[in-house]
């Protein structure tokens, strides 16, 4: 696997990502992934996936969701890996992370011999040698390396330490790989990690380099956290030109943004899952287009709080605080009786066939078919600002298009 850069503007790579499978289609940067759970998109069938997105770079499958079901043992026993067992098409690459970006980093768990995974059956230990079984019942396409992963406001020692086992991890994995075809059949993606350390990022990613690795990984770099930016671009200062790069967590527009500028190729969708969960509806169209809603009526929320006392209330009031000014909080009485679509001028399943007024019902009695038509319409949004950002690219309007993209 590698990546040719085609033109570079702003400082973002627009280029090809190219397989060495001739099956597989080259992947046109900047790149976007379908993120699943459990292999699947959330909330959707295969059959829906495939009749309304087309247009993802790959499929972004995260160890805590596939090691509880389907599990290791189960694809050893059907001996052809994720992509037949979930029958996702040859030409989309499966990228296999150690952690789901939608979780909170839990490092005070990992040691010097394993790492811990977290799903609903509980905490999983996993060490280099059941990793390495798990690669060989996944067969993969891309698997990120066992990685010790830190979030931001950790201790430099324990920053060094992150640095330190991942290193070992990797070469670990490296060692086994050389003796294994099917092993070598897996590209390999190198971990940068190093907390908030800015000395310990520079020196993961330059012994990361060394290694023999398809492409890197940027872990524990928080969008929300300050100087996020400076120390991304420190990290991918560090890194070959000719190696992808991937950020995979979620991500609101405006951050992609700054990613792509410091040098990133390939994110997730999580971000479409995350909004969806929050039962709101993406609006990415350019500013002119974009309905404001006051602040999505957190004051309103805010001042029943006070009235009752409500734990469940205040619960809400967290979950709203973490919404963004492109997300619409469809469960707010004012759509109630909203007979337009959740976008206008949106040509998904949602958009032209359900109104606000019927979603915001379904969320009401919490009909499970709320979060699907939701989901339809946020993966279409957040795919659909992914192409519009390769064509600027591509036609030299980048900037006009950003400007006009954030304009408020």
């Amino acid at each position: 696997m590698e990546f040719h850069e085609i033109k570079s503007v702003a400082g973002c790579r627009c280029g090809e990502i190219r397989f060495n499978n001739s099956e597989r289609q080259k992947i046109n940067t900047p790149a976007c992934m379908l993120y699943t759970r459990g292999g699947a998109a959330p909330y959707l069938t295969n059959e829906l996936t495939e009749d309304f997105f087309d247009d993802y770079a790959g499929v972004h499958v995260t160890l805590p969701t596939l090691f509880q079901y389907p599990g290791p043992d189960v694809l050893q026993t059907y001996g052809k890996g994720i992509s037949e067992f979930l029958g996702i098409q040859k030409k989309n690459f499966v990228f296999m992370s150690v952690y789901d970006p939608t979780q909170e980093i839990q490092c005070s768990y990992n040691e010097d011999k394993n790492v811990s995974v977290w799903n609903s059956g509980g905490r999983k230990k996993i060490n280099v040698d059941q990793f390495i079984e798990i690669l060989k019942s996944f067969k993969p396409n891309i698997a990120q390396c066992l990685c010790d992963t830190v979030p931001s406001g950790e201790s430099c020692k324990r920053n060094r330490k992150s640095v330190d086992r991942t290193l070992k991890f990797l070469d670990e994995l490296l060692e086994c790989r050389k003796n294994s075809d099917m092993l070598k059949s897996i590209e390999i993606l190198g971990s940068v990690e190093g907390g908030d350390s800015e000395t310990e990022r520079v020196r993961c990613a330059v012994e990361t380099s060394k290694r023999e690795v398809a492409g890197f990984v940027v872990e524990g770099i928080e969008p929300s956290s300050q100087n996020w930016e400076e120390l991304l671009k420190t990290c991918i200062k560090n890194l070959p030109s000719d190696r992808p790069r991937f950020f995979p967590g979620p991500m609101t527009p405006d951050h992609i943004f700054s990613a792509l500028e410091c040098g990133i190729d390939v994110f997730d969708s999580s971000f479409a899952y995350e909004a969806t969960r929050r039962g709101c509806s993406l609006n990415l169209q350019c500013s002119s287009k974009r309905c404001k809603p006051e602040l999505n009526h957190t004051n309103d929320v805010t001042e029943k709080c006070k009235a009752t006392q409500s734990k469940e209330l205040e619960e809400n009031i967290s979950e709203n605080i973490k919404k963004t000014r492109f997300e619409m909080n469809i469960a707010n009485i004012r759509y109630k009786e909203d007979f337009s679509s959740l976008v206008i001028g949106c040509s998904c399943y949602s958009c032209t066939n359900h109104t606000r007024a019927y979603i915001y019902h379904l969320l009401e009695t919490k009909e499970m078919l709320a979060e699907v038509l939701l989901m339809i319409h946020n993966f279409h949004q957040y795919f659909s600002f992914f192409k519009k950002l390769r064509e600027a690219l591509n036609n030299d309007t980048y900037e006009t298009f950003k400007q006009d993209f954030l304009r408020t």
